[in-house]
């Protein structure tokens, strides 16, 4: 059960934290945080909102990731070297990059 304490304005009982130190934050002159900023405008460096041709994965290495979700969904060490094995093969193809698997 929460302590009761009265309110000093109302002289009524009131639950919860005890008003004098609820209150000790403001009367000390704490600054209040702001509320949050809502942004109508994109920020600069967000994420685009539409993809652009070059960002869509080809239908041919989602069918491969399914494939290998399918084939691996009941041994999850297999399928996380299966998904680094497939992640390694798409980055060595479509940028010309080499990643080494972690040790």
């Amino acid at each position: 059960m929460e302590p009761q304490y009265i309110n000093s304005v109302t002289g009524l009982p009131q639950s919860g934290l005890n008003p004098a130190v609820a209150a000790a934050p403001a009367e000390m002159g704490a600054a209040v945080p702001p509320a949050p900023q809502q942004y109508s405008q994109p920020v600069a460096g967000s994420v685009p909102m539409i993809a652009e041709d070059s960002d869509i994965i080809e239908k041919e290495w989602v069918a491969a990731i399914q494939k290998t979700l399918d084939q691996y969904k009941d041994d999850p060490y297999l399928l996380s070297k299966a998904m680094t094995a497939l992640r390694q093969d798409y980055l060595q193809k479509r940028y010309g990059k080499t990643v080494e698997a972690a040790k």
